[in-house]
């Protein structure tokens, strides 16, 4: 007996899916479908999608596998090729060249990578997920068009890790346009990456719990066939499951004794979930077929989730004539069904084809995948392809697969190095342990290592290093890069005294102690000490190597060494020496080529932090960049992030707050992504302080709550400054008390480090600020105590955040007074174009001189102050200076369609940027304010270039702050 196919109940389901379609409108919507397997998740979503077909929504459905989870981007592959494919010059003509190129290496509709683009992607590997994601989500924009976008994504829980991870990123960077996200997975299989990347939704979120059906609605899917008794021995063995429901069904009534009795589980893992009387009705039902059609229906178990004859024909060892006979026989039991390509079939269900695959005995399996993997090397397929098959069909020693694995490794690395560090760990395996293929096995260890640490698997990178450096002869050529990475690793993972023990191990080894071995490896030694905090030992080291420089430095090492000396001159307070090794490490960096640099981006980004601290802040920016670029070409990616986030510092000093938010995002999604859990409280830190600046206040505390959480794992000085951050928007929202509490912690911790003073004094002049508003004038007093303590009189920086302190504590007492210091303070930032800070002070000065009676001056400091906020884009900071302006009189108006916006934006410009805002594509855009689409493209182009900003979700986060809601 065949059960009909009728859909039946689900109603408040479909009714919440149609809602979130709806809501789509105003911004991405999010619907998790939830069920145990085989409970309806498919057939829920495909039902209610096309109910949004039909009102002219398109529709993408892709399905992920548990056979192709080494596969990376499957998933979105198989959603979205297929529309690409329909008009790839209309898809690539929308896409900037970097975007096109970065997604062509995805999907096949859109390749033209030639082998330079290739070796691009590759150099990039710890960082272009990153923006290979970015360029995803731009083209999910691009692809919701006019009407709406429904990506439909099933059996999630299967995905590859590089689809989670993109999945995690959509989650917290959501593409412009209407666009729908349908998820449906097995809540028991799903990976901790999935769940978590799902929670982390604030708003736009639907989870339905797919439940079994209820005894009437069984009733309504079975029909009137069945007798009373096999009705409830059904109902009672599926437990309400259609598919369960249907595959007991098949077996027909004169099976279920045999149902019954019979309860043997099946090798497959993933059938562990499914009731014995299933697994039997299955295996039954393949059981009935004829010899033939049972080889083909395995063999095509193994060779996919899709499926052609050809293929299908050299792993079952027949002709292609008897394979299609057999498709026939399985598409006419249902076994199999037509697919969505040409020539191409599927099973009916995911539970059908592991059932198909776990009949098949273990050994005869290896054989076939063996025979796919021949198949495809014959026909020149990629090496990505052929990878899957070889990991489970290879044999020891088999060179061909050692070779294959290989070049898949380093081709799916910039995107899945997760999926690349597996390969590698097979090809390691099939490779034989002979001095004969040493050279080899090394080349795939470091390969190994840096898959590893870029996928986040930094513990089984460090046993990896540890393994090549166990296998390494003392003189190998190899060995010092190795032991690097060891110490890089050990570092990453919390751990800078197991750091410094790889390499003063390596020192004991070492003949000569003041050899050029032991030269190189003792400036490691001292980058390692600055990490930890420990700067007296990273400079004696760097004085012993200063000594040795004529005669064993080369021009590499000589800028290593120049590069770390100016920030232990900085904490030691010896500014006009850290200057000059500043000024030294500057020449020698402008003058090395970046192969020359390479090696020491360590020490370049030390150089760039003194930089920062020393207010170099233009040649800080510079340098910084170069450096990232350098990071990015050579793969060292666990740089990335802390050069990230020294843009991040700068640019916020600076008061470009729109592009240190973007640094900042990056930071933190790569951080995220690679699990790097002390770059991402720090990327969390800077986050918090600027959205606080910005007027997020709801965001800036959720970020410094994670901040703050992550930050007390951390030992060094930066895990100080990621458990401060929250006091910033907890003194911005009124809970000072609190703010304080968290800030004389953190400022303790920097008094007692004395390495990154001007954090401190930041800490200090917003103590200061904010105690003066509520007049605690002798708090006040305490804080400007404490930054005098702190500030060096060599650097105008340090002075004029000490006035400016001073000015906060002295506004109650003598406001004269403030705003003289506050002048002063303003005057010297502003010639060091720091914009945000001379707003601050303006602000001080003008309220001051408000309570000292000079009306006519108080205005026109508060007028400059919200004039600097509005350029900055520091909405939070203009709230108080037009609170300040209200208090004299001054009516404040909100800003308009009819005046010029902030950031240089025409009244017309600002139209479409509110339209943006509201989530409007550019047609809607278009017919709401009677323009030609041609016309709101070239807005939308002179909007991105006034914010800096690449995307409408970039509009929406620097402008929202900034612009009051219309009337």
């Amino acid at each position: 007996m065949k059960v009909s196919p009728p859909f039946v109940g689900r109603r408040a389901p479909l009714a919440s899916i149609a809602s979130a379609w709806n809501a789509s409108r105003g911004a991405p919507q999010w619907v998790e479908v939830r069920g145990q397997p085989g409970v309806g998740k498919t057939r829920l979503l495909t039902e209610a999608t096309e109910r949004i077909r039909t009102k002219g929504g398109a529709v993408h459905w892709g399905r992920a596998t548990e056979f192709e989870q080494d596969a990376p981007l499957a998933l979105l592959a198989d959603t979205l090729d297929g529309r690409m494919a329909e008009n790839p010059r209309w898809v690539s003509s929308r896409l900037s060249e970097e975007e096109h190129r970065l997604l062509s290496a995805v999907f096949p509709a859109l390749s033209t990578v030639d082998e330079a683009t290739h070796a691009a992607l590759t150099a990039g590997a710890g960082t272009s997920r990153y923006r290979l994601f970015r360029a995803v989500r731009s083209l999910l924009g691009i692809l919701s068009g006019d009407h709406g976008l429904v990506l439909l994504l099933d059996d999630v829980h299967w995905a590859d890790t590089a689809s989670i991870d993109l999945l995690g990123y959509l989650t917290q960077h959501p593409p412009a346009g209407r666009i729908l996200f349908a998820i449906a997975y097995r809540p028991a299989q799903a990976p901790v990456r999935l769940t978590a990347a799902l929670a982390r939704l604030t708003g736009g979120r639907r989870l339905i719990e797919v439940e079994p059906l209820s005894t009437d609605e069984v009733d309504e899917l079975l029909g009137p066939d069945p007798t009373p008794a096999h009705r409830r021995w059904l109902h009672e063995a599926a437990g309400g499951n259609p598919f369960y429901l249907e595959a007991l069904a098949r077996l027909g009534e004169a099976s279920v004794r045999e149902a019954d009795e019979i309860g043997e589980s099946l090798p497959e893992e993933t059938m562990r979930e499914v009731p014995a009387a299933v697994r039997l009705a299955l295996r039954l039902e393949l059981d009935r077929l004829s010899p033939e059609a049972d080889l083909v229906a395995r063999a095509a178990a193994v060779v996919g989730d899709e499926f052609d004859a050809t293929t299908v024909a050299a792993a079952a060892g027949l002709d292609t004539a008897r394979v299609l006979a057999a498709f026939d026989d399985l598409a006419t039991r249902d076994i199999v069904r037509v697919g969505p390509a040409s020539g191409r079939f599927r099973f009916r269900h995911p539970l059908v084809r592991h059932a198909a695959y776990a009949a098949s005995p273990p050994g005869w399996r290896v054989a076939t995948h063996g025979r796919v993997a021949t198949l495809l090397a014959s026909v020149g397929a990629p090496s990505t392809v052929q990878a899957p098959h070889l990991v489970r069909s290879a044999c020891p020693g088999d060179q061909h697969a050692v070779r294959v694995l290989a070049d898949a490794a380093v081709e799916v690395a910039p995107r899945a190095p997760a999926v690349a560090g597996q390969w590698l760990r097979t090809a390691l395996e099939l490779l034989p342990d002979t001095p004969a293929t040493i050279g080899k096995r090394l080349g795939l260890l470091t390969k190994l290592t840096q898959a590893l640490a870029v996928s986040g698997q930094l513990v089984a990178g460090r046993d990896t290093a540890r393994d090549a450096l166990r296998r390494l002869e003392p003189d190998h050529p190899c060995r010092r890069e190795v032991v690097r990475t060891c110490a890089v690793l050990e570092r990453l993972l919390d751990q800078p005294a197991n750091a410094r023990g790889v390499l003063l191990a390596e020192l004991q080894h070492l003949a000569d102690p003041t050899g050029v071995d032991a030269f190189a490896l003792r400036v490691r030694l001292a980058v390692e000490d600055l990490w930890a905090g420990e700067i007296r030992e990273a400079e004696a080291t760097l004085d012993w190597a200063g000594d040795l420089v004529a005669r064993h430095a080369d021009r590499s090492t000589e800028f290593a060494i120049a590069a770390l000396r100016p920030v232990p001159a900085y904490a030691a307070g010896r500014m006009d020496l850290a200057c000059a090794y500043a000024a030294r490490a500057g020449q020698l960096m402008d003058s090395a080529t970046d192969q020359e640099l390479a090696p020491w981006l360590d020490g370049a980004a030390w150089f760039c932090w003194a930089e920062l601290l020393l207010g170099h802040y233009e040649d800080c920016l510079h340098r910084l960049g170069r450096t990232l670029a350098i990071a990015r070409d050579t793969r060292q990616s666990y740089i990335v992030s802390p050069l990230l986030n020294l843009h991040v510092r700068t640019l916020g000093r600076l008061g470009r707050l729109p592009e240190a938010l973007a640094y900042a995002d990056e930071a933190v999604e790569l951080a995220r992504l690679q699990d790097f859990q002390q770059a991402l409280a720090i990327a969390l830190g800077h986050q918090t302080i600027l959205l606080s600046w910005m007027g997020d206040y709801r965001a800036a505390l959720d970020a410094g709550r994670r901040a703050a959480e992550l930050g007390r794992t951390i030992r060094q000085w930066w895990g100080a400054a990621a458990r401060s951050a929250i006091a910033l928007p907890l003194i911005y929202t009124g809970e000072v008390d609190r703010g304080h509490e968290v800030m004389s912690a953190a400022c303790e911790e920097y008094e007692a480090m004395g390495l990154d003073q001007t954090q401190h004094l930041s800490f200090c002049e917003v103590m200061a600020d904010a105690e003066a508003a509520r007049g605690g004038t002798a708090r006040a007093e305490t804080w400007a105590t404490r930054a005098a303590r702190t500030a060096h009189p060599d650097l105008p920086t340090h002075q004029a955040q000490l006035q400016l302190v001073r000015a906060h504590a002295r506004c109650g007492p003598d406001p004269a007074a403030a705003a003289d210091l506050a002048t002063r303070a303003a005057e010297t930032f502003a010639a060091l174009d720091l914009r945000l800070d001379t707003g601050r002070a303006r602000l001080r000065a003008g309220t001051a001189h408000a309570l000292a009676g000079n009306r006519r001056q108080a205005l026109a400091d508060l007028t400059a102050s919200a004039s600097l906020f509005t350029e900055c884009g520091a909405r939070g900071l203009l709230a108080q200076a037009n609170r300040e302006q209200r208090r004299l009189g001054i009516r404040i108006p909100a800003p308009s369609t009819h005046q010029d916006s902030p950031m240089g934006l025409s009244a017309r410009e600002i139209e479409v940027a509110r339209l943006v805002i509201d989530g409007c594509t550019n047609q809607q855009i278009a017919d709401r304010l009677y323009l030609s689409i041609r016309t709101v493209e070239t807005h939308m182009s002179r909007i991105f270039a006034k914010l800096e900003v690449s995307s409408r979700v970039g509009v929406s986060r620097v402008l929202t702050p900034l612009l009051a809601p219309t009337d």
